[in-house]
């Protein structure tokens, strides 16, 4: 009798020790896989709008070049960037938002473009598409 004990023992340990296991895996924040964690990073279409603009128009000033543009100032061009931005990317649709490490790499591009005339839209660079700032 003292056997059957202990293997019912063992097997109502193993058991709670299943569901216990089984409930720290579901309270850790993974439960809908990719999604979750990719829309975690997402920022609002605004907000990237926001930044890309920032950086674009910031980096249009220091070469010089916001004087030769259709913006006499950075609030100007801040605006028509912004505006332009918002459009590509509800255009995309960014409906889960945008991804953030994407547009902080873009951001990074947009600071690093070298002064030499027209620096063109952010849209057409490859790493500032909308297709590649949308959180999938």
């Amino acid at each position: 009798m003292r056997i059957g004990h202990e293997s019912t023992l063992t097997s109502s340990l193993l058991l709670a020790l299943a569901v216990l296991g089984l409930a720290a895996c579901a309270h850790d924040g993974g439960g809908s896989g990719p999604t979750a964690k990719t829309t975690s990073a997402a920022v609002s279409v605004d907000d990237a709008a926001g930044e890309l603009a920032k950086a674009h128009c910031e980096r249009q000033a220091e070469c010089n070049s916001l004087g030769g543009q259709a913006f006499s100032t950075r609030t100007e061009c801040r605006e028509a960037v912004a505006r332009d931005e918002r459009r590509n990317l509800n255009a995309a649709p960014c409906t889960v938002g945008v991804d953030k490490p994407q547009v902080d790499k873009c951001v990074e591009i947009l600071r690093a473009e070298v002064c030499l005339g027209n620096m063109g839209e952010v849209e057409s660079m490859v790493e500032c598409s909308a297709k590649r700032l949308c959180a999938h």
